[in-house]
């Protein structure tokens, strides 16, 4: 790991357990940020990003800290397996500093004694991805305004930054160990935390899916280029160690539709365990896909696309059906999960084993649509169907 030495200026590297106690910047990236290979000529003092290197030093020197993290200079980006070593580490490193300084460059001073409370809500670094884990894994974080003088610490704003993000206070308050924010996390749906980054973006799509390796407690190399496929490798890692169904309730909003009341067809004992293939991109013959007459344009894939796809979805909750479900991942044909199937004569539903936190009495349903002998996911609607529906449809295994 490689900090600023808060007294010289200069950068010092250090390895394994010999990282001394250390300060770390957030903020947003300006025009003229200070990198490594800036910090290595004299003229990076030139550069106006200097000043928040400067800025931080002070303020770490303060709070009796020898040491800073600051991104733009501590990272060599040169380097594709330092950047990832970085960007897999960044949530712990953000956990294990002494405190976090969040520079709002954008927020005016207190007058008074008083926050301008609507410049603080609309400021930039709110609507940044990589802000979103900085956020909530330091153990104590201060605001700064954009004269760095103090605006308020993070616990006394917890209200008002939860309305801004949609996160929980008791992710925003004082921690005294990580161990506590690592089991905050692992308790709070896959939906949730992903509707945290929904009105987030980054300068590069794949940016999206790495700002959320910590937030998830997951690790992955990092492939530049790849584009949305990075968020989809994300969910990929993400049901190699949780059965939380919430990831595929993604486009959720108020149900317009409930199955509770509705009858299904008549299903033979011999469909009970039916295979059944869900795809993003299914392949038809183009002698037959006319026959079938296929609406290409209602066709969707079990994982999304963004966490845009979530923005709706920070009250979904996994639920006890009491019934023990089997596991489910991915495969070469793609998500392999046995689900309750409910069929109506114009289409089929699975449900998942999830609810919203405002209406515990309801599961959610995702419409299927039938191509051959196999299934995709359709977009249409959004449906709920009661509890009891979760041992009267006959379970399917969806691959």
């Amino acid at each position: 790991m490689r900090l600023i030495n808060a007294r010289t200026l200069g950068l010092e590297e250090f390895v394994g357990q010999n990282i001394p106690r250390y300060a770390i910047l957030s903020h947003t990236w300006g025009q003229d940020e200070v990198t490594f290979q800036d910090m290595q000529t004299p003229t990076a003092t030139k550069k106006l990003g200097y000043a928040k290197i400067k800025h931080s030093c002070e303020r770490a020197l303060q709070n009796s800290l020898g040491y800073v993290w600051v991104d733009t200079c501590c990272i060599d980006k040169t380097s594709s397996a330092e950047l990832s070593e970085a960007i897999n580490s960044m949530m712990a490193w953000y956990a294990e500093s002494e405190i976090c300084y969040a520079y709002l460059a954008d927020v005016p001073p207190k007058i008074d004694g008083k926050l301008d409370e609507a410049a603080f809500s609309r400021s930039r670094w709110f609507t940044r991805g990589w802000t979103l884990q900085e956020l909530i894994a330091p153990a104590e974080l201060i605001f700064l305004a954009q004269d760095w003088s103090d605006l308020s610490a993070r616990e006394t704003l917890a209200d008002i930054i939860s309305d801004i993000t949609g996160i929980s206070t008791s992710f925003l308050l004082v921690r005294l160990h990580n161990e506590d924010l690592k089991f905050d996390l692992m308790s709070t749906s896959i939906a949730e935390r992903m509707s945290w980054a929904s009105n987030r973006e980054t300068s590069r799509i794949e940016d999206m899916a790495y700002s959320l390796l910590g937030i998830f407690q997951v690790n992955m190399p990092l492939l530049y280029g790849e584009g949305s496929a990075a968020f989809r490798r994300l969910q990929e890692e993400i049901i190699k160690y949780s059965d939380d169904q919430s990831l595929f309730a993604w486009s959720f909003r108020a149900p317009e539709h409930d199955l509770s009341h509705k009858r299904p067809l008549s299903i033979s004992q011999s469909l009970l365990w039916e295979m059944v293939f869900i795809f993003k991109d299914y392949a038809i013959p183009p002698e037959t896909s006319g026959a079938m007459q296929i609406d290409f344009s209602d066709i969707d894939g079990m994982l999304a696309e963004s966490p845009a796809a979530f923005r709706d979805c920070g009250n979904i909750v996994p639920c006890d059906v009491k019934k023990p479900t089997p596991p489910f991942s991915m495969t070469n044909k793609g998500l392999s999960i046995e689900l309750p199937l409910f069929r109506l004569t114009d289409g089929c539903f699975v449900l998942l084993q999830c609810q919203s936190k405002t209406d515990p009495t309801r599961l959610i349903a995702v419409p299927l649509l039938k191509i051959y002998d196999t299934y995709s996911r359709s977009k249409r609607g959004n449906y709920v169907a009661d509890h009891a529906a979760w041992f009267r449809w006959p379970p399917i295994k969806v691959v």
